[in-house]
């Protein structure tokens, strides 16, 4: 579920590594020495902040132990919480796991905070290209072997599940989910748009300069929260909205918004605040002497730039955002329909074909908006494509 996330972050930072540096070490030393004493000391902070970030996800993940009855300290509180209605026992599940995530963060915190990472793109110079036979043929196959058993195999089982006795088993399954789909789908959008400004107005800082005590105050808060586990970050929102004056947050779609917002914009701030590092700030000051306005850098220069990451920001909130299950089913309001929460609540009592048509209609919903909002962006980045020289 989360490799892709280690890969952006590890992939940002080769990509953003000199060449001429790996270049001199292999005339003086070879590959292999370059590759040990430049190549991975450079790409340390990425691969240790995608190990905490990965870690961060799978101990707040809740849909995958909820879908696999596995016991985790996720599926544990949300028990406690609203099946037995043992709320102290949940707040107290919810303080230890929450320790365990500052004390997490306390420990690698200066890898997280302000490291560079989940960077779109590279405005470098050319990378350097390794050839390495066998780690290459080594390398390849791990990659497809992971890709069969965790991508093609799952797939090809819900396919012919949900297909076993025909096209009836798929028709009941979104006859089911079409009740949800606007909302689910309006929620996702609004989220993931919130997520992006939210994420924006945290790393905004002129361009070329580094980050601010303001912008480090806002990593820290966003981070703190994003390591609050999904169910935890649930229990907190309702203790603090379920208030009279605050009802209408409470008892509307307002109280999911706010807990996309909580949970992902950390990672949009990220990619903002990183691509802002990326652009020169010679070209601002180029602009300033040229005597161009300060709303035409912003729309000719800086927007044009920046327009892959947001684009980036806004399809991974969207994603997110669309699958979410473990803060949303603590706090979703009565009436509200979501596709994650209506399979997560049938799939208990029915049939497996009908679960597995209702996880590749969702499958299918996503793809399909993930390539729409591509092909609408793709004339917008050929348009824009000069900026990146």
């Amino acid at each position: 579920l989360y490799t892709p996330l280690a890969m952006l972050v590890t992939g940002s930072a080769l990509a953003g590594i000199d060449a001429r540096l790996e270049e001199s070490g292999i005339v003086t030393a070879g590959s292999g020495k370059t590759i040990l004493k430049i190549t991975l000391p450079l790409i340390k902070p990425a691969v240790i902040s995608s190990f905490i970030l990965t870690f961060i996800f799978a101990l707040s993940e809740f849909s995958v132990p909820a879908f696999l009855g596995v016991r985790v300290f996720t599926t544990e509180i949300f028990t406690q919480f609203s099946a037995f209605y043992n709320h102290s026992l949940a707040i107290l599940q919810s303080m230890l796991l929450i320790l365990i995530c500052i004390l997490l963060l306390l420990a690698e915190a200066r890898y997280l905070a302000d490291a560079p990472f989940l960077a779109v793109g590279s405005r470098g110079d050319t990378h350097r290209l390794f050839h390495l036979p066998f780690l290459t043929r080594a390398g390849s196959a791990f990659v497809a072997l992971w890709f069969i058993l965790s991508v093609v195999l799952p797939f090809l089982v819900l396919t012919i599940q949900a297909f076993h006795d025909g096209t009836g088993k798929m028709i009941r399954a979104f006859a089911l989910l079409r009740p949800t789909l606007a909302g689910s789908l309006t929620l996702a959008l609004s989220g993931a748009f919130l997520i992006l400004l939210t994420g924006v107005a945290a790393a905004w800082r002129p361009p070329g300069t580094g980050s601010t005590s303001l912008n480090r105050t806002f990593d820290w808060v966003l981070l703190l929260v994003f390591a609050i586990p999904s169910t935890v970050f649930g229990i907190s929102l309702i203790r603090f909205y379920n208030q009279q004056a605050l009802g209408m947050i409470y008892a509307g779609p307002a109280i999911i918004l706010i807990a996309y917002m909580g949970r992902f914009s950390f990672i949009a701030a990220k990619l903002t605040g990183n691509a802002l590092r990326q652009i020169p700030a010679s070209l601002d000051e180029a602009a300033r002497i040229a005597g161009i306005s300060a709303t035409a850098r912003l729309t000719k220069i800086l927007i044009p730039l920046m327009l892959p990451t947001f684009f980036t920001a806004f399809i991974t909130g969207f994603i997110f955002s669309l699958g979410e299950l473990g803060t949303t089913i603590m706090v979703y309001p009565p009436g509200t329909e979501i596709m994650p929460i209506k399979v997560f609540t049938i799939m208990a009592n029915a049939p497996q074909a009908l679960t597995s048509a209702m996880t590749l209609i969702v499958l299918l919903i996503t793809l399909l908006l993930i390539t729409v909002f591509f092909l609408l962006m793709r004339p917008l980045m050929k348009r824009f494509s000069y900026a990146r020289y």
